[in-house]
């Protein structure tokens, strides 16, 4: 017959090795709150910057610039055509329709 103090020491020790394994987890796997909301932050900032577009006037083609670049990164379009440096697209679509 198993006496309770031997129950309560070998629940204790379950207990115990739950936590840590949970502190191992989460030291080694999980990250943590406030790493998520961090990269989440710089997803944020990153997706707000709005770095413009790059509308060709020959062929019409447009290209939205990548984190990293900038309007100054590009001579001109693959066709030859003049490219010209807009912060929204609404420019071009004005421009589309009078053509």
């Amino acid at each position: 017959m198993v006496s309770n103090d031997e129950l309560r020491r070998e629940l204790a020790d379950k207990r115990l090795g739950k936590t840590q394994i949970k502190k191992s987890l989460t030291e080694d796997r999980t990250p943590s709150i406030e790493e998520i909301k961090e990269k989440l932050r710089q997803k944020r900032k990153i997706q707000s910057e709005n770095r413009g577009y790059l509308f060709c006037k020959n062929c019409k083609g447009c290209y939205e610039l990548q984190p990293g670049e900038s309007a100054e990164d590009f001579d001109n379009c693959k066709c030859g055509g003049e490219l010209k440096h807009l912060k929204t697209l609404d420019i071009i679509k004005d421009v589309l329709k009078t053509k």
